[in-house]
Protein backbone atom coordinates (compact mmCIF):
# COMPACT_ATOMS: atom_id res chain seq x y z
CA UNK A 1 0.00 0.00 0.00
CA UNK A 2 1.59 3.86 -0.53
CA UNK A 3 -0.46 6.96 -0.86
CA UNK A 4 -0.28 7.54 -4.07
CA UNK A 5 -2.46 3.82 -4.94
CA UNK A 6 -4.79 3.58 -7.19
CA UNK A 7 -7.49 1.97 -5.89
CA UNK A 8 -9.58 3.37 -2.38
CA UNK A 9 -11.23 0.05 -1.45
CA UNK A 10 -14.22 0.97 0.96
CA UNK A 11 -15.85 -1.79 2.93
CA UNK A 12 -18.82 -0.86 5.33
CA UNK A 13 -19.66 -3.24 8.26
CA UNK A 14 -22.58 -3.51 11.11
CA UNK A 15 -22.52 -4.82 14.84
CA UNK A 16 -22.91 -8.29 13.74
CA UNK A 17 -19.98 -9.65 15.18
CA UNK A 18 -16.94 -11.28 12.56
CA UNK A 19 -19.72 -13.91 10.75
CA UNK A 20 -18.07 -12.47 7.07
CA UNK A 21 -15.46 -10.09 7.40
CA UNK A 22 -12.95 -12.15 7.73
CA UNK A 23 -13.21 -14.01 4.54
CA UNK A 24 -13.08 -10.91 2.65
CA UNK A 25 -9.80 -9.49 3.59
CA UNK A 26 -8.51 -12.41 3.20
CA UNK A 27 -9.71 -12.48 -0.42
CA UNK A 28 -8.75 -8.71 -0.82
CA UNK A 29 -4.91 -9.72 0.29
CA UNK A 30 -5.18 -12.30 -2.59
CA UNK A 31 -5.74 -9.82 -4.90
CA UNK A 32 -3.79 -10.33 -8.50
CA UNK A 33 -3.98 -6.17 -8.38
CA UNK A 34 -1.77 -5.14 -5.36
CA UNK A 35 -2.25 -1.01 -6.13
CA UNK A 36 -4.89 -0.72 -3.24
CA UNK A 37 -5.85 0.97 -0.23
CA UNK A 38 -8.11 -0.35 2.33
CA UNK A 39 -10.80 1.63 4.54
CA UNK A 40 -13.12 0.02 6.51
CA UNK A 41 -15.99 2.31 8.17
CA UNK A 42 -17.48 0.43 11.14
CA UNK A 43 -21.25 1.77 11.65
CA UNK A 44 -22.07 2.30 15.46
CA UNK A 45 -18.25 1.10 16.49
CA UNK A 46 -18.36 -2.63 17.52
CA UNK A 47 -15.50 -3.11 19.77
CA UNK A 48 -14.69 -6.58 19.07
CA UNK A 49 -14.23 -5.57 15.30
CA UNK A 50 -12.13 -2.59 16.03
CA UNK A 51 -9.62 -4.61 18.00
CA UNK A 52 -9.58 -7.63 15.29
CA UNK A 53 -9.18 -5.04 13.15
CA UNK A 54 -6.30 -3.09 15.12
CA UNK A 55 -4.39 -6.15 15.65
CA UNK A 56 -4.54 -7.88 12.52
CA UNK A 57 -5.03 -5.69 9.95
CA UNK A 58 -2.44 -3.02 10.55
CA UNK A 59 -2.64 -1.38 7.50
CA UNK A 60 -6.14 -0.75 7.18
CA UNK A 61 -7.68 2.37 7.57
CA UNK A 62 -10.30 2.20 10.27
CA UNK A 63 -13.53 4.40 10.69
CA UNK A 64 -15.89 3.87 13.40
CA UNK A 65 -19.78 5.75 14.03
CA UNK A 66 -20.49 6.06 17.50
CA UNK A 67 -24.24 4.95 16.96
CA UNK A 68 -25.86 3.49 13.67
CA UNK A 69 -25.91 5.91 10.81
CA UNK A 70 -27.23 3.75 8.03
CA UNK A 71 -25.54 2.55 5.02
CA UNK A 72 -25.60 5.86 2.80
CA UNK A 73 -23.87 7.95 5.44
CA UNK A 74 -21.26 5.57 5.90
CA UNK A 75 -20.58 4.79 2.40
CA UNK A 76 -20.27 8.58 2.27
CA UNK A 77 -17.84 8.64 4.78
CA UNK A 78 -15.59 5.80 3.67
CA UNK A 79 -15.99 7.35 -0.16
CA UNK A 80 -14.52 10.72 1.84
CA UNK A 81 -11.67 9.09 3.71
CA UNK A 82 -10.28 7.11 0.46
CA UNK A 83 -7.82 8.10 -1.74
CA UNK A 84 -7.14 6.50 -5.68
CA UNK A 85 -8.94 7.63 -8.84
CA UNK A 86 -11.02 4.73 -8.33
CA UNK A 87 -13.61 3.31 -5.26
CA UNK A 88 -14.31 0.10 -4.90
CA UNK A 89 -17.05 -0.64 -2.34
CA UNK A 90 -17.82 -3.85 -0.64
CA UNK A 91 -20.46 -4.77 1.88
CA UNK A 92 -19.01 -7.05 4.85
CA UNK A 93 -20.41 -9.94 3.25
CA UNK A 94 -18.85 -10.51 0.33
CA UNK A 95 -15.82 -13.10 -0.85
CA UNK A 96 -14.05 -11.78 -4.09
CA UNK A 97 -12.14 -13.98 -6.70
CA UNK A 98 -8.29 -13.21 -7.04
CA UNK A 99 -8.82 -11.36 -10.12
CA UNK A 100 -12.22 -8.95 -9.62
CA UNK A 101 -10.08 -6.18 -8.67
CA UNK A 102 -7.69 -6.44 -11.49
CA UNK A 103 -10.41 -7.18 -14.36
CA UNK A 104 -12.90 -3.85 -13.50
CA UNK A 105 -9.73 -1.79 -12.88
CA UNK A 106 -8.81 -2.84 -16.28
CA UNK A 107 -12.20 -1.55 -17.42
CA UNK A 108 -12.24 1.52 -16.06
CA UNK A 109 -8.49 2.38 -17.12
CA UNK A 110 -9.66 1.23 -20.94
CA UNK A 111 -12.48 3.16 -20.97
CA UNK A 112 -12.50 7.04 -19.57
CA UNK A 113 -16.02 7.30 -20.53
CA UNK A 114 -16.96 4.49 -18.19
CA UNK A 115 -18.10 5.72 -14.65
CA UNK A 116 -19.17 2.41 -12.87
CA UNK A 117 -18.50 -1.67 -13.25
CA UNK A 118 -19.23 -4.78 -11.47
CA UNK A 119 -19.03 -8.04 -12.13
CA UNK A 120 -21.32 -11.48 -11.87
CA UNK A 121 -21.76 -12.42 -8.16
CA UNK A 122 -23.27 -15.46 -7.09
CA UNK A 123 -24.88 -16.53 -3.53
CA UNK A 124 -22.42 -16.48 -0.63
CA UNK A 125 -23.90 -20.07 0.49
CA UNK A 126 -24.88 -21.74 -2.76
CA UNK A 127 -22.25 -20.86 -5.18
CA UNK A 128 -23.73 -22.21 -8.09
CA UNK A 129 -26.78 -20.07 -7.82
CA UNK A 130 -26.73 -16.21 -9.20
CA UNK A 131 -26.97 -13.35 -6.48
CA UNK A 132 -27.33 -10.59 -9.53
CA UNK A 133 -25.23 -9.20 -13.21
CA UNK A 134 -26.47 -5.80 -12.90
CA UNK A 135 -29.99 -4.21 -11.96
CA UNK A 136 -32.58 -3.75 -13.99
CA UNK A 137 -35.02 -0.50 -13.66
CA UNK A 138 -38.36 -0.30 -14.00
CA UNK A 139 -40.48 3.04 -14.95
CA UNK A 140 -42.57 1.92 -12.59
CA UNK A 141 -40.30 2.17 -9.87
CA UNK A 142 -39.19 -1.65 -9.46
CA UNK A 143 -35.27 -2.83 -9.56
CA UNK A 144 -34.50 -6.30 -10.15
CA UNK A 145 -31.40 -8.09 -9.97
CA UNK A 146 -30.38 -9.19 -13.22
CA UNK A 147 -29.95 -13.36 -13.26
CA UNK A 148 -31.60 -13.33 -9.63
CA UNK A 149 -31.26 -16.93 -7.64
CA UNK A 150 -30.67 -18.17 -11.70
CA UNK A 151 -28.85 -21.49 -11.99
CA UNK A 152 -25.16 -19.60 -13.43
CA UNK A 153 -25.24 -21.89 -16.91
CA UNK A 154 -23.17 -19.27 -18.64
CA UNK A 155 -26.23 -17.64 -19.54
CA UNK A 156 -24.90 -13.97 -18.17
CA UNK A 157 -21.93 -14.31 -19.70
CA UNK A 158 -22.06 -11.54 -21.85
CA UNK A 159 -20.87 -7.84 -21.05
CA UNK A 160 -23.28 -6.10 -20.71
CA UNK A 161 -24.45 -1.86 -20.41
CA UNK A 162 -25.47 -1.32 -16.93
CA UNK A 163 -28.06 2.11 -16.30
CA UNK A 164 -27.60 0.70 -12.23
CA UNK A 165 -25.65 -1.82 -10.18
CA UNK A 166 -25.32 -2.44 -6.57
CA UNK A 167 -22.86 -1.11 -4.09
CA UNK A 168 -22.08 -4.39 -2.20
CA UNK A 169 -19.78 -5.10 -4.92
CA UNK A 170 -18.77 -2.41 -7.33
CA UNK A 171 -15.68 0.01 -8.61
CA UNK A 172 -16.53 3.42 -9.25
CA UNK A 173 -14.05 6.27 -11.09
CA UNK A 174 -13.79 8.68 -8.43
CA UNK A 175 -14.00 11.66 -10.82
CA UNK A 176 -17.91 10.61 -11.92
CA UNK A 177 -18.69 9.72 -8.56
CA UNK A 178 -17.65 13.45 -6.75
CA UNK A 179 -19.05 15.08 -10.43
CA UNK A 180 -22.89 13.52 -9.15
CA UNK A 181 -22.47 14.49 -5.56
CA UNK A 182 -21.98 11.38 -3.80
CA UNK A 183 -24.30 8.99 -1.55
CA UNK A 184 -26.91 10.89 -0.56
CA UNK A 185 -27.25 10.16 3.14
CA UNK A 186 -30.43 11.28 3.61
CA UNK A 187 -31.86 7.87 1.84
CA UNK A 188 -30.44 5.77 4.86
CA UNK A 189 -29.84 2.83 3.07
CA UNK A 190 -31.24 0.96 0.10
CA UNK A 191 -31.81 2.49 -3.83
CA UNK A 192 -28.54 4.96 -2.50
CA UNK A 193 -26.44 3.13 -5.09
CA UNK A 194 -29.32 3.33 -7.94
CA UNK A 195 -29.45 6.91 -7.07
CA UNK A 196 -26.03 7.48 -7.78
CA UNK A 197 -25.46 5.44 -10.49
CA UNK A 198 -28.34 7.38 -12.58
CA UNK A 199 -26.78 10.70 -11.45
CA UNK A 200 -23.65 9.62 -13.37
CA UNK A 201 -25.62 8.34 -15.92
CA UNK A 202 -27.24 11.65 -16.24
CA UNK A 203 -23.79 13.04 -16.59
CA UNK A 204 -23.03 11.43 -19.68
CA UNK A 205 -20.80 8.35 -17.88
CA UNK A 206 -22.09 4.78 -18.39
CA UNK A 207 -22.01 1.74 -16.61
CA UNK A 208 -20.58 -2.11 -17.38
CA UNK A 209 -21.32 -5.35 -16.40
CA UNK A 210 -18.24 -7.58 -16.96
CA UNK A 211 -19.10 -11.69 -16.32
CA UNK A 212 -14.96 -12.30 -16.19
CA UNK A 213 -14.74 -10.63 -12.47
CA UNK A 214 -16.48 -12.71 -9.89
CA UNK A 215 -17.33 -12.26 -6.29
CA UNK A 216 -19.71 -14.21 -3.84
CA UNK A 217 -22.82 -12.20 -1.84
CA UNK A 218 -24.48 -13.72 1.68
CA UNK A 219 -27.43 -11.41 0.46
CA UNK A 220 -29.48 -9.63 2.10
CA UNK A 221 -27.68 -10.72 5.72
CA UNK A 222 -27.43 -7.25 7.13
CA UNK A 223 -31.18 -5.93 7.18
CA UNK A 224 -32.99 -9.09 5.56
CA UNK A 225 -35.10 -9.59 2.94
CA UNK A 226 -38.61 -9.41 4.04
CA UNK A 227 -37.91 -7.14 7.01
CA UNK A 228 -39.87 -4.10 7.57
CA UNK A 229 -37.16 -1.86 7.53
CA UNK A 230 -35.90 -2.96 3.89
CA UNK A 231 -39.98 -2.37 2.93
CA UNK A 232 -39.91 0.80 4.07
CA UNK A 233 -36.92 2.17 2.93
CA UNK A 234 -37.04 0.22 -0.70
CA UNK A 235 -40.73 1.90 -0.99
CA UNK A 236 -39.65 5.32 -0.03
CA UNK A 237 -36.28 5.66 -1.38
CA UNK A 238 -37.44 4.23 -4.90
CA UNK A 239 -40.30 7.27 -4.99
CA UNK A 240 -37.81 9.49 -4.18
CA UNK A 241 -35.10 8.35 -7.01
CA UNK A 242 -38.10 8.42 -9.78
CA UNK A 243 -38.99 12.45 -8.46
CA UNK A 244 -35.43 12.92 -8.51
CA UNK A 245 -34.02 11.14 -10.99
CA UNK A 246 -36.10 10.98 -14.03
CA UNK A 247 -36.77 13.58 -16.83
CA UNK A 248 -40.10 14.29 -17.05
CA UNK A 249 -40.48 12.64 -20.13
CA UNK A 250 -39.94 9.25 -18.56
CA UNK A 251 -42.00 10.12 -15.41
CA UNK A 252 -45.18 12.09 -16.30
CA UNK A 253 -46.09 8.91 -18.58
CA UNK A 254 -44.91 6.63 -16.03
CA UNK A 255 -47.45 7.64 -13.68
CA UNK A 256 -50.21 5.32 -14.10
CA UNK A 257 -47.22 2.67 -13.87
CA UNK A 258 -45.88 3.30 -10.78
CA UNK A 259 -49.39 4.28 -8.72
CA UNK A 260 -50.40 0.75 -9.46
CA UNK A 261 -46.92 -0.69 -8.89
CA UNK A 262 -47.46 0.85 -5.71
CA UNK A 263 -50.70 -0.47 -4.74
CA UNK A 264 -48.87 -3.69 -5.62
CA UNK A 265 -46.78 -2.91 -3.07
CA UNK A 266 -50.26 -2.53 -0.48
CA UNK A 267 -51.17 -5.59 -1.24
CA UNK A 268 -48.28 -7.74 -0.84
CA UNK A 269 -47.97 -5.69 2.66
CA UNK A 270 -51.54 -6.77 3.59
CA UNK A 271 -50.69 -10.11 3.14
CA UNK A 272 -47.51 -9.75 5.42
CA UNK A 273 -49.24 -7.49 7.93
CA UNK A 274 -47.50 -4.43 7.44
CA UNK A 275 -49.70 -2.00 5.43
CA UNK A 276 -49.05 0.44 8.21
CA UNK A 277 -45.41 0.54 7.22
CA UNK A 278 -46.25 1.25 3.64
CA UNK A 279 -48.48 3.96 4.42
CA UNK A 280 -45.44 5.26 6.48
CA UNK A 281 -43.01 5.21 3.27
CA UNK A 282 -45.61 7.09 1.42
CA UNK A 283 -46.02 9.67 4.04
CA UNK A 284 -42.33 9.90 4.08
CA UNK A 285 -41.93 10.49 0.48
CA UNK A 286 -44.87 13.37 0.35
CA UNK A 287 -42.98 15.06 3.20
CA UNK A 288 -39.60 14.87 1.40
CA UNK A 289 -40.93 16.23 -1.65
CA UNK A 290 -39.75 19.91 -1.22
CA UNK A 291 -36.19 18.77 -0.48
CA UNK A 292 -36.22 15.97 -3.50
CA UNK A 293 -37.27 18.83 -5.82
CA UNK A 294 -34.32 21.16 -4.83
CA UNK A 295 -32.05 18.19 -5.60
CA UNK A 296 -33.77 17.61 -8.95
CA UNK A 297 -33.30 20.73 -10.27
CA UNK A 298 -29.54 20.62 -9.27
CA UNK A 299 -29.64 17.14 -10.90
CA UNK A 300 -31.54 18.15 -14.11
CA UNK A 301 -29.12 21.33 -14.46
CA UNK A 302 -26.16 19.08 -14.91
CA UNK A 303 -27.71 16.70 -17.13
CA UNK A 304 -26.09 15.98 -20.23
CA UNK A 305 -27.45 12.96 -21.73
CA UNK A 306 -30.42 12.80 -24.03
CA UNK A 307 -33.51 11.59 -22.54
CA UNK A 308 -33.85 8.66 -25.61
CA UNK A 309 -30.39 7.30 -24.46
CA UNK A 310 -31.59 6.95 -21.28
CA UNK A 311 -35.24 5.38 -21.91
CA UNK A 312 -32.95 3.03 -23.65
CA UNK A 313 -31.43 1.79 -20.36
CA UNK A 314 -34.64 1.63 -18.93
CA UNK A 315 -37.62 -1.33 -19.19
CA UNK A 316 -41.32 0.50 -19.67
CA UNK A 317 -43.05 -2.88 -19.36
CA UNK A 318 -45.00 -3.12 -16.05
CA UNK A 319 -43.25 -6.24 -14.21
CA UNK A 320 -46.67 -7.64 -12.37
CA UNK A 321 -49.76 -9.24 -13.77
CA UNK A 322 -52.34 -7.25 -13.41
CA UNK A 323 -55.24 -9.07 -15.69
CA UNK A 324 -55.80 -6.49 -17.99
CA UNK A 325 -53.51 -7.30 -20.68
CA UNK A 326 -54.86 -9.19 -23.83
CA UNK A 327 -52.82 -12.37 -23.62
CA UNK A 328 -53.98 -12.56 -19.63
CA UNK A 329 -57.93 -11.84 -20.65
CA UNK A 330 -57.83 -14.70 -23.21
CA UNK A 331 -56.10 -16.76 -21.09
CA UNK A 332 -58.86 -15.65 -18.15
CA UNK A 333 -61.74 -16.21 -20.68
CA UNK A 334 -60.39 -19.49 -21.96
CA UNK A 335 -60.16 -21.20 -17.92
CA UNK A 336 -62.33 -19.24 -16.35
CA UNK A 337 -65.27 -18.77 -19.07
CA UNK A 338 -65.09 -21.38 -21.68
CA UNK A 339 -63.51 -24.47 -19.78
CA UNK A 340 -66.90 -23.74 -17.66
CA UNK A 341 -69.32 -23.85 -20.43
CA UNK A 342 -67.28 -26.82 -21.75
CA UNK A 343 -67.69 -28.55 -18.43
CA UNK A 344 -71.39 -27.57 -17.75
CA UNK A 345 -71.81 -29.02 -21.52
CA UNK A 346 -70.66 -32.21 -20.65
CA UNK A 347 -72.71 -32.15 -17.65
CA UNK A 348 -75.44 -31.91 -18.87
CA UNK A 349 -74.87 -34.19 -21.67
CA UNK A 350 -75.49 -36.57 -19.10
CA UNK A 351 -79.47 -36.53 -18.47
CA UNK A 352 -79.74 -36.64 -22.02
CA UNK A 353 -81.53 -40.03 -23.21
CA UNK A 354 -79.00 -42.73 -24.41
CA UNK A 355 -81.11 -43.05 -27.70
CA UNK A 356 -80.67 -39.37 -29.08
CA UNK A 357 -76.62 -38.88 -28.08
CA UNK A 358 -75.83 -40.21 -30.96
CA UNK A 359 -78.06 -37.99 -33.08
CA UNK A 360 -76.45 -34.58 -30.91
CA UNK A 361 -73.39 -35.87 -31.35
CA UNK A 362 -73.83 -36.37 -35.21
CA UNK A 363 -74.47 -32.55 -34.92
CA UNK A 364 -72.17 -31.02 -33.23
CA UNK A 365 -69.71 -32.97 -35.92
CA UNK A 366 -71.31 -31.72 -38.43
CA UNK A 367 -71.64 -27.97 -37.52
Amino acid sequence: MSDSSAVGVVITTYNRGLEYLPALLRSLGEQSYRDHEVTIVVDGGDPAVIAYLEDGWPGVEVLSTPKSMGYAAIAALGVRSSRGRYIAMLNDDVELEPEWLEVLVAELEADPGLGFVTGKTLLYHDRELINETKQDLYTCGRFVPRGLLERDEGQWDERLPAAVVSASTAVYRREAVEAAGGFDEDYVMYCEDADLCLRMVLLGYRGLYVPGAGAYHAWAASTGRGSRDARFYSIRNTLTTLLKDMPLSVLLPSLPKIVLYQSHNLAVARGDRDRPGVLRAWGSFLRGIPSTLRKRRRVMRSRTIPTRDLQEMLISEYPVPTGLTWPEIRAWFRNRIAGRVLRLGGDLLEYVPESIRPRIRGRDRQK
